[in-house]
C-alpha cells in the first residue's frame, strides 16, 4: 500500500469537477460521464478505475478539453486552482488560453506510446516542438540542453534525441511521452493507461518511474486503468467509475479494507490468486476429461 498520503496537503485542492456531464450527440445520444464529481489534491496521486467503456477517459477528456464531436460537456464545472491563487474555469478556456492550460497547467500522456509519437520525426524534434510552440524566445541550444534534460529525467539515455520512435522499444518511448509531458513543468498530469501494451517488468518500471519523478516534482497525478490492485499499491486515493458513474472515491487503504460499493468489491476479487485453490472452471475441464 502507498504510504505518499500523509505528505500530501489536504487543505490545497488542485483541481474541482463537480457534477460533469458529458453526452455523445448521436442518433441515439449515450450519457458517457453522468453528475460526476470530486477534487484532486496537490502532489495526490488519483488512481481512476472501472471496466473499459465506463467513461474514465472521456471524463479525463473534459478536465483537458480534449473531447472532440460528437462528445459535448453538457453541463457541470472544472476548476483548476492554479498556485498563483488564481481559478481557472476550465470549461471557459479558448484558443492561447487552453493551448497554454493543457502542457503548462495540465499536461496527458496518452495511451499507446507509438501512436501519440510521430514515427517520421525524430525524438529531438517532438520534444523540442513542446519548447517552441511555448517558449518561442528560446534559444536552439538551450532547447536541445533542455530536451536533453528531460530524457535524462526519465532515464533515457540523451543520444536517443536523434533517434526515431520506431528505434526505440516500448518502455523507452513510454518514457519520452512522459518526458513530454514533463517538459512545462505542469501541476497536474493525467495518465491514460501508460502501462498498457507494456510488458510486466517494464510496466513496473515504469511506474516505479512516474512515482519517483512525483515525489521529487511535487506534480499530482491521474493514472488511469482497469487495473485495481495496482492503483491499490501506487496511488493515495482512488475513484471507481461505472457505467459514466463514480460509485466511490476514498483513500487507498480504505477502498481496500472497507469498500463499500458493490462494484468495487467484484473488482477487488476478480484477479485470480496466485496460491490457492485452483478455479472452478479447470476443475470443470478435469473432470470431464475422466
Amino acid at each position: 500500500m502507498n504510504g505518499s498520503s500523509s505528505s500530501i496537503e489536504r487543505d490545497q485542492v488542485l483541481l474541482s469537477v463537480n457534477n460533469v456531464d458529458v453526452v455523445y450527440e448521436t442518433d441515439s445520444p449515450v450519457h458517457a460521464v453522468q453528475n460526476a464529481s470530486f477534487e484532486l489534491h496537490r502532489g495526490e496521486m488519483m488512481g481512476l478505475a472501472g471496466e473499459s467503456g465506463c467513461g474514465k477517459s472521456t471524463l479525463a477528456y473534459s478536465i483537458n478539453q480534449l473531447l472532440k464531436p460528437p462528445g459535448t460537456i453538457k453541463s457541470g464545472t472544472v476548476i483548476f486552482h492554479d498556485k498563483s491563487g488564481e481559478d481557472i474555469d476550465v470549461r471557459a478556456l479558448q484558443g492561447q488560453s487552453l493551448r497554454n492550460y493543457r502542457w503548462e497547467k495540465c499536461s496527458m500522456v496518452f495511451q499507446g506510446a507509438m501512436n501519440s509519437l510521430s514515427p517520421v520525426t525524430r525524438i529531438g524534434k517532438q520534444l523540442g516542438d513542446v519548447y517552441k510552440t511555448h517558449r518561442p524566445s528560446m534559444k536552439a541550444k538551450e532547447r536541445q540542453d533542455r530536451c536533453a534534460h528531460l530524457l535524462e529525467m526519465v532515464h533515457v539515455d540523451p543520444n536517443r534525441l536523434a533517434a526515431y520512435p520506431f528505434e526505440l522499444s516500448g518502455g523507452m518511448r513510454q518514457r519520452v511521452m512522459i518526458a513530454m509531458a514533463l517538459a512545462l513543468e505542469p501541476q497536474l498530469i493525467i495518465m491514460d493507461e501508460p502501462t498498457t501494451a507494456l510488458d510486466v517488468v517494464v510496466q513496473r518500471e515504469i511506474i516505479e518511474e512516474i512515482s519517483r519523478l512525483r515525489r521529487e516534482q511535487g506534480f499530482a497525478v491521474i493514472f488511469i486503468t482497469h487495473d485495481l490492485p495496482m492503483l491499490l499499491e501506487i496511488t493515495d486515493t482512488i475513484t471507481v467509475m461505472k457505467d459514466g458513474k463514480i460509485v466511490e472515491h476514498n483513500d487507498s487503504h480504505e477502498i481496500y479494507r472497507h469498500a463499500k460499493h458493490p462494484y468495487t468489491r467484484k473488482l477487488l476479487t476478480s484477479f485470480p490468486s496466485l496460491t490457492g485453490d485452483r478455479g472452478s472452471l479447470l476443475r470443470s475441464y478435469q473432470e470431464k476429461d475422466r
